[in-house]
């Protein structure tokens, strides 16, 4: 049975991915069978598997890599779907995050990540996990 830990599993594989600009491994997480899309922090919607790749390759190869890391995550599980919300830390900056998941031949992959930009006056310090 795959679960929430399964799930934290490939979307810490993500950011590694992302961080370390290895845009191989960030191809083998996104979905090869079913539909993928992309919100890049102020840019438009990407659909489509191309796209999407073409996307990344621009954010992760053309572009230096950003040093984000991930925080305040939380799983949600259905059947064979799962979302991680999180918050993507870059030096002094939070974003809010969401990322969807599929099984697709018995492993979690991706088909959507979101990550937009928190108001000026959200910039709060992340959340105590007592």
């Amino acid at each position: 049975m795959k679960t929430k830990h399964d799930v934290l599993r490939v979307n810490h594989e993500f950011y590694s991915a992302f961080r370390s600009g290895d845009y191989a491994r960030m191809d083998e997480i996104w979905a090869h069978k079913h539909d993928v899309s992309v919100f890049h922090p102020n840019w438009d919607g990407i659909e489509g598997r191309d796209a999407v790749m073409a996307s990344w390759f621009e954010v992760m190869v053309v572009a230096e890599p950003p040093m984000v890391t991930v925080r305040d995550e939380s799983v949600i599980v259905t059947g064979r779907r799962a979302m991680v919300l999180c918050t993507e830390a870059f030096d002094a900056t939070r974003i809010v995050a969401s990322n969807l998941f599929v099984l697709e031949d018995d492993e979690w992959k991706m088909t959507h990540h979101q990550a937009t930009h928190l108001p000026y006056n959200a910039n709060i310090p992340p959340r105590s996990h007592d």
